[in-house]
């Protein structure tokens, strides 16, 4: 269980930093650094004793399948050697692109597929808040949730070399995806984040924020290049509602009264 741990870890840690962020660069700083120009909306929403939730759940429900996984798929014994520097970066990079273009057609399916229900599955991600919250990161239902770790699974078992990924390199993959992951979902534009650092390769947060503006717009969690091969940027754009009980729920667009954005 080492490897969920370190990504749960990760997870924490990261959610921590960007729910602080705001206290790192002051009150009359933070809404400059904001994508949407404002202070952020209850960035410890997820601290209150009433929201336990918000952490546990995830949290249980990731560590708790990924043991059930394990039962089933134990790990392979541990390699005596160390990977070289190349060795473990290009694993880690390999992952990392390849982890993004297999989630971006589950990712459009979550948008666009004939069955509403399987829509609704991703409402969950964003009934909170319509400001962009690190917390946000972890809220899925179980079943959003699970095929984003199924995809991972698949991709830690696969490196570039052929046979199985070094331990180190799925360890190293846990915490870069992880960040991102939480990166892309804090609202900020900050000098360091991966699109000012990579401007023609992450769409980052700012991309991010778009695709929770209006969910049926930028898809890729990380890159770009999918979204402007093939067209799911600014001019893909896709309104309908379903229902969900007495609430409707909006595919484009919403808020926190009584609508939920898919993102």
């Amino acid at each position: 269980m080492f490897e969920a741990s370190v990504a749960s870890g990760s997870f924490v840690t990261w959610i921590v930093l960007w729910s602080s962020m705001h206290l790192f660069l002051g009150e009359e700083e933070t809404p400059k650094r904001r994508l949407d120009g404002k202070k952020p909306v209850e960035p410890f929403l997820w601290a209150k004793k009433e929201n336990w939730y918000m952490w546990f759940n995830p949290l249980v429900s990731y560590m708790g399948s990924i043991y059930l996984y394990h039962l089933i798929h134990p790990h392979p014994a541990l390699p005596i050697e160390a990977p070289t520097f190349g060795h473990l970066s290009a694993e880690v990079v390999f992952g990392v692109v390849l982890y993004d273009f297999l989630f971006y057609p589950i990712h459009f399916a979550l948008h666009n597929a004939p069955v509403k229900s399987f829509r609704k599955q991703h409402v969950v991600h964003h009934k909170w808040s319509s400001s962009l919250n690190a917390v946000e990161t972890v809220q899925h239902s179980y079943i959003d949730g699970f095929l984003q770790v199924v995809v991972n699974i698949i991709v830690q078992q696969i490196s570039p070399f052929g046979g199985g990924k070094h331990p180190l390199s799925r360890i190293i993959h846990n915490i870069v995806v992880t960040y991102l992951l939480t990166e892309s979902h804090s609202g900020y534009d900050l000098p360091w984040q991966s699109h000012n650092l990579f401007p023609n390769i992450f769409g980052g947060a700012p991309r991010h924020e778009k695709h929770h503006a209006g969910g049926g717009r930028y898809l890729q969690q990380y890159f770009m290049y999918l979204d402007d091969i093939l067209g799911t940027g600014d001019s893909h754009a896709k309104v309908g509602r379903v229902k969900e009980g007495e609430e409707e729920v909006e595919l484009l667009g919403g808020g926190v009264n009584g609508t939920a954005v898919l993102g």
